[in-house]
């Protein structure tokens, strides 16, 4: 139906990779879901834009990092990472997931993600992307030093226009 043909729309095209809708509109829809009682009938579409928009933009930085890994990673060393992800996400993030939503059993947990155009299959795709963009910046990120907090202040005040935003409450 509809729903279907709005999870599988591309909203980003980062190299090869593509980011679909149905990848943050399970977490937006549960965001509204959550926050109905708050929002004005006639702002909904909106500020579920909005949403989207701030949850995308994560994604594309960390697909940039996907991709930059994969042009490095020996394609034969895929299946044995992707083993090892694997079995941190049933191993751990998988009862983590489970308890977030409430549910006992994988089915259970299949069913209320699907309810809100999620799964476990694109859970798990999302863990593995995440942990191989951390895992990579951690491996090409060589400098240890402090950050001072004058250093901090003086990329704030070089970037003050990145932090501008309209008051509100």
């Amino acid at each position: 139906g509809a729903k279907t043909m709005e999870d599988t729309e591309i909203i980003a095209r980062i190299g090869p990779e593509v980011i679909l809708a149905g990848e943050i509109l399970g977490n937006v829809n549960r965001l509204m879901e959550e926050n109905r009682s708050q929002i004005p009938t006639q702002k909904w579409d909106e500020i579920r834009r909005t949403i989207m928009h701030k949850m995308l933009m994560p994604m594309i930085d960390q697909k940039l990092i996907v991709v930059d890994a994969l042009q490095v990673i020996p394609e034969d060393a895929l299946p044995g990472i992707e083993e090892q992800v694997d079995k941190q996400f049933y191993g751990e993030q998988i009862n983590d997931i489970m308890e977030r939503a409430e549910v006992e059993s994988l089915q259970a947990l299949e069913e209320k993600l699907k309810e809100s155009g999620s799964s476990i299959a694109m859970q798990k795709q999302i863990f593995f992307e995440r942990s191989m963009a951390a895992q990579w910046i951690q491996q090409q990120v060589t400098d240890d030093r402090p950050i001072t907090h004058l250093e901090m202040f003086d990329y704030y005040t070089a970037h003050l226009e990145d932090y501008d935003q309209a008051a509100r409450c």
